[in-house]
């Protein structure tokens, strides 16, 4: 019940932000997508903190990442694995021993029609992206960059955009705040 409740609070923030983003830019919707998991946050009892380290955070590790997709080795790799691989983690610059991270990546999804149907759509697509325990099978759980196993009640978050393997992805990476 109380997952729900956080749920549909998102899905609220989600259909109001909607109406602001519209066709807007990137930036715009990185910056409503860093909203909402702010607010998810904050519904769930918690405390966020957009974080501009964890913006940059995320943006070389997308660039790691796609450098490390380009590799033959990691052909057959899911985006989710190639993120948390231990080298791609270290060449961002990520300290796994300082801090314990967890992240979502979402396909970056161009929505070109609109109407109630694509706006209901739209808003089911910024629900998964900003879940950290959502995993592209579904299922329900973290993906994980070091050792923390749960967010805990006060996180900095961070935003990115960029391809990965020739694919436009959203990166939203989560740490527990630095008291």
């Amino acid at each position: 019940m109380k997952l729900f409740k956080k749920l549909a609070a998102a899905a609220l923030a989600a259909v109001l932000a909607l109406a602001m983003v519209g066709c807007g830019s990137s930036a715009s919707l990185k910056d409503e997508l860093l909203k909402m998991a702010m607010d998810q946050m904050t519904v769930a009892g918690g405390t966020a903190n957009h974080s501009k380290e964890l913006d940059a955070l995320a943006a070389k590790l997308v660039q790691e990442a796609d450098k490390a997709a380009a590799l033959e080795a990691n052909k057959d790799e899911d985006v989710k694995g190639i993120l948390t691989n231990n080298e791609v983690v270290k060449a961002a610059g990520i300290d796994t021993n300082a801090n314990g991270y967890i992240l979502n990546a979402a396909p970056n999804v161009q929505f070109k029609s609109s109407g109630a149907l694509m706006e209901y759509t739209q808003l089911q697509w910024m629900v998964k992206a900003i879940n950290p325990y959502t995993t592209n099978d579904g299922s329900n759980r973290a993906v994980k960059i070091g050792t923390i196993e749960q967010l805990g009640d006060n996180v900095d978050i961070g935003v990115a955009m960029g391809k990965i393997g020739g694919k436009e992805y959203v990166v939203i990476l989560y740490a527990n705040h630095a008291a």
